[in-house]
């Protein structure tokens, strides 16, 4: 079964399993050591920093698609100047000005 759909969906079950327990672990070493208190804060601030990631990740592809529209938009109008600096120069030379 090496390199089959089936292993690696086995390896990912295995894995998920895995981290869930490790979460419940957690959680209870957590209420044991702390209380109710200590794990509603816990949980209060991995929320935070789950939407902080998100937030930067968010940030972070708005941050690339602006960086690409403006590098198209100055490629087109470097273009479209070199096409329109052709276009004069073509019409110079033909009328014997160049």
């Amino acid at each position: 079964m090496t390199g089959s759909a089936e292993a690696e969906a086995i390896e990912i079950f295995a894995a998920q399993k895995k981290a869930a327990q490790l979460r419940k672990d957690l959680e209870t070493i957590l209420r044991v050591y702390h209380g109710q208190k200590g794990l509603d804060e816990y949980k209060a601030l991995l929320r935070k920093v789950r939407a902080q990631r998100k937030k930067t990740a968010y940030r972070q592809a708005e941050i690339k698609e602006a960086l690409l529209a403006w590098t198209v938009g100055i490629l087109a109008t470097l273009a479209g100047l070199a096409g329109l600096g052709l276009l004069f120069w073509w019409l110079g030379k033909t009328q014997g000005k160049w």
